[in-house]
């Protein structure tokens, strides 16, 4: 009686063990707009198993969150929503939740995908992606470039009308020495004629 005890206890704890195992956790997160970090309500969140196909769905309330139950394993996720870029991803499931938030690009929007292979598609940006912050960086290069340009620029003016006014003088000064060392032209000697003594008686 007690084998017969230790051996169906080994089997309810080994079946517990295979059912824990296999029970399903939650994956939950927000769902934001990639371009102002708002949420997106509405977004439908698919998760397909790729070992046996088995689908599992979800959507984002009016904050952007979604929580969706899944069983451990190997997924494809894809989220999609009438106005954003199509998301996916490959993820594989623990026996723990997680936690993973997600962000989509506009439609109109040229971004990068941000924690998933985004499919192609709306109007592409010529840079590539470059938020806001980004161009306000390259506009403020760009200003203090034409600062310094114009600081250089009137500071070289100054230099040069400097150096203009100096070379004048020293050009004065010049001339000015060049006139005092030349030699004086003496005026011919000036000769009296004195009449000649009177004849001796």
């Amino acid at each position: 009686m007690l084998a017969c005890g230790i051996v169906t206890f080994l089997m309810i704890a080994a079946m517990a063990t295979f059912v824990s195992g296999q029970a399903s956790n939650s994956v939950s997160g927000y769902i934001r707009d990639s371009s102002d970090n708002s949420p997106i309500s509405g977004a439908e969140v698919h998760a397909e198993n790729t070992m046996d196909s088995s689908d599992y769905y979800a959507s984002s309330d009016g904050s952007g969150y979604y929580s969706i139950n899944l069983p451990p394993g190997d997924y494809h996720v894809t989220v999609t929503h009438n106005d954003y870029q199509q998301w996916e991803t490959d993820f594989t499931m623990g026996p723990y939740p997680e936690s993973r938030d997600i962000q989509l690009d506009p439609k109109n929007y040229g971004g990068g995908d941000i924690g998933g292979d985004s499919e192609d598609g709306g109007f592409e940006m010529p840079f590539g992606d470059i938020d806001e912050d980004s161009i306000m960086t390259i506009v403020m290069i760009l200003v203090s470039l034409v600062v310094v340009f114009f600081i250089c620029l009137i500071t070289i003016t100054i230099a040069l009308i400097v150096i203009s006014s100096r070379l004048g003088k020293i050009r004065k000064e010049l001339i000015a020495l060049n006139e005092g060392q030349k030699p004086k032209v003496q005026a011919p000697p000036q000769y009296q004629q004195v009449p000649p003594p009177p004849p001796a008686e």
